[in-house]
């Protein structure tokens, strides 16, 4: 783990990747080699920060999304992200870091307006939004889609697009 100095150093590349359903008995990079499930995962967790001591933020997708776009948990008796919530004065992820000059982005494999998070993300400072319906399919999957889409064809899509930025960026995948 290196430092960086903001004032002085180039600025790195932030990725923030929101996964659900992710059990750590099952990913290399979190000392459970023998499974070899998530091998490209494990390449980018060796050069990255990984957080193995954590809280949860709630027991929904949505609660997480708002605890880390605005560092504020979800809690009793306040509306929630896409209920109201984008409607208070709070930390934008989005906003602070163009702030800082970084191009911004935010990507989920369901459909645009899943959770309304195009709108959220718009609300929160991100320039740019993609979601199912932007991606295009890239490989054959047993089964019919599901209603929240294909990881892969995401992350494909992401690595794409962040090669063609000129300056660094912040991006949060769902």
């Amino acid at each position: 783990f290196t430092t960086t100095n903001f004032a002085t150093d180039s600025k790195p590349n932030i990725m923030i990747v929101l996964l659900e359903s992710w059990a750590a008995k099952y990913t290399g990079s979190f000392g459970y080699p023998g499974f070899g499930a998530t091998p490209n995962f494990d390449k980018i967790a060796e050069k990255g920060i990984r957080f193995t001591n954590f809280y949860a933020s709630g027991s929904r997708s949505v609660e997480a999304l708002q605890a880390i776009l605005t560092s504020f948990p979800s809690l009793k008796g306040i509306p929630t992200l896409g209920r109201g919530f984008e409607l208070m004065q709070t930390a934008q992820l989005g906003a602070l870091a163009r702030a800082q000059g970084y191009q911004t982005s935010f990507m989920q494999s369901a459909p645009r307006e899943s959770f309304h998070l195009e709108s959220v993300a718009k609300a929160y400072g991100f320039e740019q939004y993609f979601g199912m319906e932007d991606f295009k399919t890239r490989r054959h999957h047993q089964g019919p889609r599901p209603a929240f889409g294909w990881d892969y064809e995401m992350l494909m899509h992401a690595g794409e697009y962040f090669s063609s930025l000129d300056k660094p960026f912040l991006s949060f995948l769902f």
